[in-house]
């Protein structure tokens, strides 16, 4: 888990003290050799790029899987040699229809398994450690991408079978999966004050593996002229990350922390469903119930009971609803971006492709290189003020409220550049405000940081994986609510979808100011072993 604090960590800073020294959280400690934390890099960007590489691919696997089913019950004699259907068989209006239900289907099944992935990770993580379930993960990938290949070559239902199989495998080992436990990771082998930049590397390493891969598996396809070759390269790839995990990363979680996370989650559990030792119907009911609260037990943190009392502290759920909205609001915008480009400025595919790829390599290259620093001197600038005001304040209190108006700011950020994108009115201005919503980037690496300092340590790991499931149900709702605005509005008002979801990000920034304001970190945090923060005087 997490390092323990330091004293410190939890002793005020005095007017008398080296403010620079100690609240650098610019990363540069990280750079020191032998920190564990760099042996995770490779693990995210590689796996990143392996899983996106052939999602072009895979949407048309499916769909030629489809046609083909169709004309295998409706119309057999129509097959050519091979059962391969023809571009021009798959464009009749029954199999498009089948492909958009499958296609929406497919969304819904990668959410659902991908918030018990979250759920299962958390539980996993704590009895088996970090580097275990890395190796799981890609080996069901492996797997996963394996079975699309297998579809591809076998006739009748049983294609539709193993494609529904690799759905499933392939989202339980998404990259929202990937990089929950490279946080968990991060917050294992960074301090507190290096926790921020840390998570922001990580977000990095995602983004630059992501960068390249769409380009690059339709190049793939495209240059080897066969479908299935973009997948044997991914295998490769998986494959070499998979040995990089069995033979080169550290474990990052000892054994001693693990038994202490598990004792804490068995005490949350316990605490919302008490087992009374009684016989009967009831008993049994609970006896069952409990393997499912195991799963969904992360959740129980964002509700946590206030210890001491009978009450329940809401004000986490009101910073995971900051998230929820985030993603809520911007996980549609690449595709509708797209979109747009096709639609209203005739944008050919290589320029969509070079302007996606444009946006998420701003954002990788401003988490690398500037992000970091803003984390440093915006703690400096904070500790200064605070030292002026004679406030009391904790290095790592001022390391939250500074992360605070990080993640504020960014999303006001992104607000600002989603609204331009619908007020422009030529592709340059379009792709100009997405390449700058690069610099909103460091929004949810600093609410991740944010979440993990409001908790005991023992619990780090719930709230991360609490946090990922409320992300994964704003990215499932996103394509629902602003899909269909952007559907109905995209002939007569195409910026509209733009301006909701610039309103959904200044809301969630919202949530955040509404956490700050009320949060009481030391309600949660109780025990020998917890952070306290002392009360400060004379704040602002």
């Amino acid at each position: 888990m997490a390092p323990k604090p330091s004293t410190d960590e939890t002793t005020p800073l005095l007017p008398t003290e080296p403010v620079q020294a100690v609240l650098d959280g610019s990363g540069a400690d990280l750079v020191k050799k032998g920190n564990k934390f760099w042996y995770v890099i490779p693990v995210i960007a590689g796996a990143c790029l392996a899983t996106h590489l052939p999602t072009t691919t895979t949407l048309a696997i499916i769909r030629i899987i489809i046609c083909r089913r169709w004309y295998e019950l409706h119309e057999p004699d129509a097959l050519p040699m091979g059962h391969t259907p023809t571009e021009l068989m798959c464009e009749i209006p029954s199999v498009v229809t089948a492909y958009t239900v499958a296609i929406t289907i497919m969304g819904v099944v990668d959410a659902f398994a991908a918030m018990i992935s979250f759920g299962l990770i958390n539980l996993f993580v704590k009895k088996y450690g970090r580097k275990p379930v890395f190796i799981t993960m890609t080996s069901v990938a492996c797997t996963g991408f394996s079975l699309f290949l297998l579809a591809l070559n076998v006739p009748g239902t049983l294609s539709l079978v193993l494609a529904g199989l690799a759905i499933v495998l392939v989202a339980f080992a998404s990259v929202g999966a990937i990089v929950l436990v490279g946080r968990m990771y991060v917050v294992d082998t960074t301090t507190p004050m290096n926790r921020t930049s840390g998570l922001s590397f990580l977000g990095a390493a995602c983004q630059l593996g992501l960068t390249p891969s769409f380009a690059l598996g339709g190049y793939i396809t495209e240059h080897y002229h066969h479908i299935t070759a973009v997948y044997w390269v991914t295998l490769a790839l998986q494959i070499s990350v998979l040995l990089y995990e069995i033979f080169v990363l550290p474990e990052s979680y000892v054994l001693e922390e693990r038994q202490e996370a598990i004792e804490e989650m068995q005490h949350v559990i316990d605490e919302d469903l008490p087992d009374d030792g009684k016989a009967g119907l009831k008993h049994t009911l609970k006896l069952a119930i409990r393997p499912i609260f195991s799963i969904l037990e992360p959740l129980l943190v964002l509700v946590s009971k206030i210890p001491g009392g009978t009450g329940r502290d809401y004000y986490l759920l009101i910073a995971g609803g900051g998230a929820f909205l985030w993603y809520l609001g911007t996980h549609y915008l690449g595709l509708a971006i797209m979109m747009r480009l096709i639609n209203e400025f005739h944008s050919p595919p290589d320029q969509n492709g070079i302007g996606m790829s444009l946006l998420m390599g701003g954002k990788g290259l401003f988490l690398v290189f500037i992000f970091p620093s803003v984390i440093k001197y915006g703690r400096l600038f904070y500790a200064k003020y605070a030292l002026r005001k004679g406030m009391s304040l904790t290095l790592q209190e001022i390391a939250r409220r500074t992360d605070t108006v990080l993640i504020i700011v960014s999303y006001i950020i992104d607000a600002s550049f989603i609204a331009m994108i619908g007020f422009s009115k030529t592709r340059t201005g379009v792709f100009a405000c997405a390449i700058l919503m690069g610099f909103g980037a460091g929004g949810h690496i600093a609410l991740n940081s944010l979440l993990v300092s409001s908790v005991h340590h023992a619990q780090s790991d719930e709230i991360l994986s609490a946090n990922a499931m409320l992300e994964s149900v704003g990215q499932v709702l996103s394509p629902i609510v602003l899909g269909s605005i952007l559907s109905a509005t995209i002939n007569t008002f195409p910026g509209l979808m733009f301006y909701v979801s610039t309103g959904i990000c200044l809301l969630s920034a919202t949530c955040i100011v509404i956490f700050r304001t009320v949060d009481k970190p030391q309600r949660r945090i109780h025990g020998d072993q917890h952070i306290h923060y002392p009360p400060p005087t004379g704040e602002a």
